[in-house]
């Protein structure tokens, strides 16, 4: 529903013979800002915000940013002194890192902190080629039945319970567990260090799948999946994935 209206699109390439590129979704590299020990947030997104301990003491300020596929985040320990009237404690910020990056396996997604809501979404489909495979770019014939494989696995540091799983192009379709359950509602256990990226059927993780079918016409299409979890503080997290089927 956030992508159907395709005319000014439309309209755009038959005046200028070109495709203006936007972001999909607008918290793709927005940074976040938690403080699961306490404390207001009155900005929680955005390159700076502003943060009131609840008291004196040592607390812990979360900040990640996503690319839409993993999450990068730096855990700040702030010590707050009590003086005679309460004032608000600046959290620090860091410019712009100038250098690229090179993710190091095991190490793109923080230690989990309790309190601190983290997921990881996956997203593969198979189709009618003969490979037998889930993957990221899947070939089928036109008409055919193409299956996606939904995978969301919590990095959190307690369980959490799946609350929304919304593909972007099948809005209505259901995704079901092995025992033919809808995802949403899923309880996932605590992360049990298996790390991003890890599909090994933990209690931390779930798999779930849904099936349409191809367009007629050959083409290529791209569809996102997003899911999100809660605690049972109320704490939540979302994340997001796509897969891209050729028809041809």
């Amino acid at each position: 529903s956030d992508v159907a209206n395709l005319w000014p699109t439309v309209s755009d390439f038959v005046r200028s013979a070109t495709v203006n590129l936007i972001r999909p979704n607008d918290t793709v590299l927005l940074p976040t800002w938690q403080a699961p020990e306490g404390g207001t947030i009155g900005q929680g997104a955005g390159t700076n915000a502003t943060w009131v301990a609840p008291t004196g003491g040592q607390y812990h300020v979360v900040l990640v940013v996503s690319d839409g596929d993993r999450r990068f985040g730096q855990q700040i320990l702030i010590e707050v002194r009590q003086g005679e009237s309460p004032s608000p404690s600046a959290i620090e910020t860091f410019a712009p890192d100038t250098s690229t990056p090179t993710p190091t396996p095991g190490t793109d997604t923080p230690t989990p902190v309790p309190g601190v809501v983290f997921v990881e979404v996956g997203k593969v489909a198979e189709g009618d080629d003969d490979d037998n495979e889930y993957t990221n770019e899947e070939h089928v014939t036109p008409g055919s039945d193409v299956t996606y494989l939904i995978t969301i696995d919590n990095d959190s540091a307690s369980p959490v319970t799946v609350t929304s799983l919304v593909d972007d192009l099948y809005p209505d379709a259901i995704c079901l567990t092995p025992g033919d359950a809808d995802a949403i509602g899923t309880v996932l256990g605590a992360d049990d260090g298996d790390g991003p990226g890890v599909i090994d059927g933990g209690s931390d993780q779930i798999q779930c799948t849904f099936t349409v079918t191809a367009d007629n016409d050959a083409g290529t299409t791209v569809n996102t999946v997003i899911g999100t979890v809660e605690n049972d503080t109320g704490g939540t997290d979302s994340d997001q994935d796509n897969a891209t089927v050729i028809v041809e």
